[in-house]
């Protein structure tokens, strides 16, 4: 599993990938439209067949242009989620192994005062025993 660190640069990647993108979607956009808008001037000014289809092919490549840019971000969209699926289950194994030793250090703690208190147990076992058989004599 990669470091939480690591995947946060990833993702701050990721978004400024995004943000990127974005621009150039709205761009691409600003040149279909203008394109759109270029045709529509020229059917209404009745311009002439070659004109017309230069036109048409200006809005299929600004099309294509746009439509590619807007699948661009829906991939960096796919691999940003992917990063924070990733970050949260290095979260959450990041919680659970510092539980994990949280709890190591407890069991440690527990195990060092039992041991300190061995001898006492013995000798109060010890003194038990001798009282009861100092009863059943």
């Amino acid at each position: 599993m990669r470091n939480l660190e690591e995947i946060k640069n990833d993702l701050a990647e990721k978004n400024r990938q995004i943000g990127e993108i974005e621009g150039q979607i709205v761009e691409a956009e600003k040149i279909l439209s203008e394109q759109k808008n270029a045709y529509s001037k020229a059917l209404l000014a009745k311009a002439d067949p070659e004109t017309l289809t230069d036109r048409r092919n200006a809005i299929h490549s600004a099309n294509i242009e746009a439509d590619g840019v807007m699948g661009v971000k829906e991939i960096l969209q796919a691999e940003l989620l992917e990063l924070e699926t990733e970050a949260a289950a290095a979260q959450l194994y990041a919680t659970d192994a510092e539980k994990h030793n949280n709890s190591m250090a407890q069991v440690e703690r527990s195990v060092t005062a039992i041991n300190e208190g061995l001898p006492k147990l013995e000798t109060l076992v010890n003194e038990l025993s001798s009282a009861i058989m100092s009863l059943i004599r």
